[in-house]
């Protein structure tokens, strides 16, 4: 038997054809002295049809979100001419089994083709929004939405100046929540090695907290710390207060980590900073996820 033909109408087609039918219904109705109840029913399975019809729909295709005019505005702030780089290991090559491996960006990595790298595999994405109080990263509000249109899990990050830790809170916050979409993963404190020689560890770990405390205050979700295993040294210990942030640790070309005394078992692991995939011209650091899909899953929900 041959299939019937399935029309496939846009919205707009299927009101316009919801208020025809319920025309001739009405005019049958009243010509014929059919009982009301029986226009009634074929108005019902009208909208029924049209609702079918309407869910049957293809979606649109991902690759029309380059050309979206909110995202064609935010992308022309993002400049930056990415480097090509070398000697770069393959997004596939650096999974194993069935594991979650996500990137983390930044202005440094140019415009981004996001339905690339949706399609490459990419699980999730950490985006650079900010650095001390004043540095804003000009491709945040482009990488911040169009992941969101390829349904990329996405987290923003902060890289931490030494001083004003409350003030460098208020401000990324600021920042992120301008682009009007809420994150799936927890927001994120960047400290980079150099942190380590700039002030006294009790300092950096004081102005630390002071940027956990607001962003918690402000999200309601324990933000993540990131940094390598000399940066997290270089800290006064791992104070009682960082015990509910999960760890995001930067290590490469090792097959284990070996975490100072006191820091709990890694959740995220930025295991490459020479990683490539289809989308992105140069060199992205590759993260690899603690666990399996239904963990992320967790993660995401009750972090």
């Amino acid at each position: 038997m041959t299939p019937p033909v399935r029309m496939k109408l846009s919205p707009e087609d299927s009101r316009r054809l919801l208020a025809i039918l319920g025309d001739d219904f009405s005019a049958s109705t009243r010509s014929r002295r059919v009982s009301p109840w029986i226009g009634a029913v074929g108005l019902i399975a009208a909208a029924v049809t049209a609702v079918v019809l309407v869910q049957d729909s293809p979606p649109p295709s991902p690759a029309s979100i380059m050309t979206l005019p909110s995202l064609a505005a935010l992308r022309a702030d993002c400049t930056e001419v990415p480097s090509a780089g070398s000697d770069l290991t393959g997004f596939a090559a650096l999974r194993q089994e069935d594991e979650l491996l996500g990137i983390d960006v930044s202005m440094y990595q140019g415009v981004i083709d996001w339905p690339r790298v949706a399609h490459a595999g990419a699980a999730f994405v950490f985006i650079r929004a900010s650095e001390g109080t004043d540095i804003v990263d000009p491709c945040f509000g482009y990488n911040w939405q169009a992941s969101a249109h390829v349904g990329l899990p996405r987290g923003a990050y902060h890289v931490f100046s030494p001083a004003g830790g409350a003030d460098q809170a208020r401000a990324f916050l600021d920042v992120v929540e301008k682009q009007g979409m809420a994150a799936e993963l927890p927001m994120v404190v960047d400290l980079e090695p150099s942190l380590s020689t700039s002030v006294p560890p009790q300092q950096l770990t004081a102005e630390l907290q002071a940027w956990l405390d607001v962003v918690y205050a402000r999200t309601g979700r324990h933000p993540i710390i990131y940094g390598d295993v000399s940066m997290l040294a270089a800290l006064d210990g791992y104070p009682e207060a960082f015990d509910h942030a999960p760890l995001w640790i930067a290590a490469y070309d090792v097959a284990t980590v070996d975490l100072p005394a006191g820091w709990p078992p890694w959740t995220f692991w930025q295991l490459s900073d020479t990683g490539s995939i289809n989308g992105i011209t140069g060199p992205v650091d590759v993260d690899r996820f603690s666990g399996d899909r239904s963990a992320f899953n967790t993660f995401i929900h009750n972090p």
